[in-house]
């Protein structure tokens, strides 16, 4: 290969081995979640799409659209790293800078841009750290020499290697190590009897088709708005009812789950489902009704609306006599609900789309 393409292939090569870096040690850190700068940049996606495409989106590509938007953005978040990684290099070479200052300053460009994006300091630090590693290993560009040159670039993509390798292998330890999340670890040991026995009446009066869901859905459906949802830390989660009310109500988990629990074997339908489709599923929720809330806070009578909002801002209002019939759920099928169901509680409003956290 002639020099100058040698030295160019290196600088692509090495300023992607950074971006690839910073967004795997990134993830090492905070995991799957809105503060992962792949997931950030998702976000922001998401909320500059018109409603109308985002609709279609959702729509045409049902379950895989989150996955190719999470992937597209990861694309994106590596080629943002790489060209904070190149100018570092270009400011480096124009300046007449020390390796070490460019070094640093590609670290320092690339923290800085993940705590904007995902303004997560730790995962700042740690991402920057990876990204200038890359650079610095591969050493300054030698001049002309073929052979140093691909020994960089190997070395920067050892390096960015074992950032992927690192972050893949962080929930994998966990998963091994038994390790928990804060709603599985409040998983009691034995399940509620009286839903053990909804279940079995259920799984008794489906019907034996073929390739027909039984009355309760074995696999229920999950589309979300969100590239990743928020975890929700169980012991400080809380619901406040406030406004036209009497008295202000704060409820934590522990006093939700407290009070006399009702089981509803509810159905939910996506909203972007098309006619004849799939995503119609069914489960037993135990909750509490809403309506008991409503009542402890007496709710002004001329009220004509309520104002739901989640923990990842999601919301959505609700004429009064909707919530007559809401339902605060806190376990589905007689286990502690999942992430992609809204974990620790969700609001479920009959004849309404949307959940809440």
């Amino acid at each position: 290969m002639h020099p100058t393409r040698a030295r160019f292939a290196r600088k692509t090569a090495v300023a992607t081995a950074s971006g690839v870096a910073v967004t795997a040690g990134t993830f090492l850190v905070v995991g799957f979640s809105p503060r992962w700068v792949v997931v950030a940049i998702a976000q922001t996606v998401l909320l500059a799409l018109p409603d109308a495409v985002l609709a279609a989106g959702i729509q045409g590509l049902g379950s895989t659209s989150q996955p190719l938007l999470v992937a597209g953005s990861a694309g994106l978040a590596v080629a943002l790293f790489a060209g904070l990684a190149a100018i570092a290099d270009r400011i480096g070479r124009v300046g007449d800078r020390q390796r070490a200052e460019v070094v640093f300053l590609a670290g320092a460009l690339q923290g800085l841009a993940v705590f904007l994006l995902s303004v997560a300091p730790v995962a700042a630090v740690v991402g920057g750290a990876f990204g200038a590693a890359v650079v610095g290993l591969a050493g300054p560009p030698p001049p002309g020499d073929v052979d140093r040159v691909r020994r960089g670039v190997v070395r920067s993509a050892g390096v960015a290697a074992a950032a992927v390798g690192l972050a893949g292998a962080g929930p994998l330890a966990r998963a091994i190590g038994g390790g928990t999340t804060g709603s599985e670890q409040r998983e009691p040991v034995e399940r509620d009897p009286l839903v053990e026995r909804l279940l079995d009446t259920a799984t008794e009066r489906s019907f034996d088709l073929s390739g027909a869901e039984p009355l309760v859905s074995e696999s229920f459906y999950v589309v979300d708005k969100n590239a990743a949802d928020p975890r929700v830390n169980p012991q400080t989660w809380s619901l406040r009812l406030t406004g036209a009310v009497d008295e202000e109500v704060e409820v934590d988990l522990d006093a939700v789950e407290s009070r006399p629990a009702a089981h509803r074997f509810v159905t939910l339908r996506c909203v972007g489902d098309k006619l004849n489709g799939r995503k119609l599923d069914t489960a037993v929720w135990t909750g509490i009704p809403v309506a008991d809330l409503l009542k402890e806070a007496g709710v002004q009578p001329d009220g004509c609306c309520v104002m739901v909002r989640a923990a990842d801002d999601y919301y959505q209002e609700f004429p009064l006599s909707a919530l007559k019939d809401g339902f605060l759920a806190y376990r589905m099928n007689g286990r502690r609900l999942p992430r992609g169901h809204g974990a620790p509680v969700r609001a479920l409003i009959p004849g309404h789309w949307g959940r809440s956290t």
